[in-house]
């Protein structure tokens, strides 16, 4: 299921990034296409999960369509959050290293 909504969010999502947010030309188009992808995957995964349990819990909780939209939301914070942060690191003294990803640093730290 993600998948597919990995691969819907490069076009419908990564790419009007690339237009719209500053930095997203030449190079650093690949972070907002990576992105794209991590978001359009989040919310195909967030929405199928959260209209399962819409399903179990039509029964028991008021206004639960309200489920879906909620664990989508949530599915795309997590995604987006895990995103930035093996794709940029921000050390702990405020300064942005671009240069290394968290991956990076991990294997030559071990």
């Amino acid at each position: 299921m993600g998948l597919a909504g990995g691969f819907l969010g490069v076009p419908f999502i990564g790419y009007p990034l690339t237009g719209v947010v500053k930095g997203c030309q030449g190079q650093g188009a690949i972070g907002c296409i990576l992105i794209g992808a991590t978001l359009g995957a989040s919310m195909r995964l967030g929405l199928a999960v959260g209209t399962a349990q819409w399903f179990i819990l039509r029964h028991i909780v008021q206004r639960s369509q309200w489920w879906i939209l909620a664990s989508a939301l949530g599915w795309c914070g997590i995604g987006f959050t895990l995103t930035k942060m093996l794709y940029e690191t921000i050390p702990a003294t405020g300064t942005p290293n671009f240069e290394k990803t968290i991956l990076e640093q991990l294997s030559r730290s071990a």
